[in-house]
Formats: C-alpha cells, structure tokens, sequence
C-alpha cells in the first residue's frame, strides 16, 4: 500500500489496533499516537509509553487550539466523534451515542512533534478529518502519504463530516495526489490514499 515508510503519525488511535501493522510498515519504527479519550489512551500509555520511539498525546485534533465537545459511542468509543452523529445511528443500530464530553484539541502543528521523523499521516477521527488537515499544513511539509477516511459527496454519516471532493482539493493544493482507496463501506465511506507528488 505504502513504500518507503519511516515513521507514523496516527490521529484517531482508540487502543493501538493498528500497531502491528504500522511495526511491519515502518522502517525507523517511530510512531506518534494521538487519542484523545482518557480510558482507551491508558491503555497507549500501559502498551507504548516506556518505549522511547512512541510519542503519546492526550488530546483530540483539529484547526484550532482549546476546548471540544465529543459525542462518545458505546463501541469501545470506536465512533466516538466531535460531530453530531447522523445516518450513524441508522448504519449501526447497536451503536449508541448516550454521553457526551469535554476534551483538549490541538492542532497537529502545535504539538511538539519532529515531523522530519514521519513520512506517513493516518487521519481516522469519525468525519472531522478536513479539520485536522487544516491544522497540519506545517506537519503535511514532511510526509509522503496521506491514509484518511471521508464520506461519499452525497452521504453524512456524521454532520457537516469531511467529504471526499473536499478532502481531495484541500491535498491537492498540499501538493498530493489521489492514488486510490481502501475499506469501502457501501461507497459512502471509505479511506482515501494520497502520495506527495
């Protein structure tokens, strides 16, 4: 899917699902973990926080600094999402969106981060990925590839959630270019594969 990866930004980590695979893609084996909520980052911390090539951060992602309000889901919070859940609620019946809660938000650029040891950003936060970009055009300077879900044009699964065409410009005027997808659902959402050009 990926060539030549060096290290992984991650936004959307839950419990570190991804790991093993992000290990067996990674040359350098570097890795930041962003998750925002506190339950499912304990875990990051008990997994990866003695190892000294994970950065953890404790906050959610986005195009400003401050405060935000998630919508938790009762699937482990795998759905969890700044957004009002929409077409969610009919797509996954047994998925609840009961709590709600406050949370730090960052953008990407703010973190203490040394984007030149990361060449591959994994955007998976329930429809607000449009956002995150916006806060990480400094990061975006230094990575290859781009892995990030969004929505078909026609479909919210989530309200006002990233929209492919939008996700799309917003890259391409990044310098990247669509290469293809992965995981489709129904095809109304899917992760979206951008290379640097």
């Amino acid at each position: 899917m990926f060539e030549n990866v060096t290290g992984i930004i991650q936004i959307g980590t839950n419990t570190g699902q991804e790991d093993e695979l992000f290990n067996s893609m990674s040359s350098n084996k570097k890795f930041v973990y962003i998750e925002p909520i506190v339950s499912c980052f304990s875990v990051l911390e008990t997994n990866f926080g003695n190892n000294e090539n994970y950065k953890l951060f404790n906050c959610c992602c986005g195009d400003y600094d401050g405060k935000t309000t998630m919508y938790l889901s009762s699937n482990n919070f795998e759905s969890s999402s700044i957004l009002k859940p929409l077409a969610h609620t009919t797509e996954f019946q047994s998925v609840l969106f009961n709590d709600t809660e406050d949370f730090p938000i960052r953008k990407l650029d703010s973190l203490p981060i040394e984007f030149e040891n990361y060449n591959l950003l994994w955007i998976d936060v329930q429809g607000y990925e449009i956002e995150v970009l916006k806060g990480a055009v400094d990061c975006l300077k230094h990575i290859k590839h781009v892995y990030v879900e969004c929505s078909n044009d026609d479909f919210e699964m989530y309200e006002n959630c990233s929209k492919s065409s939008a996700v799309t410009e917003f890259l391409n005027n990044q310098g990247f270019e669509l290469k293809g997808s992965a995981d489709n659902y129904k095809n109304l959402i899917f992760n979206l594969i951008f290379e640097k050009k």
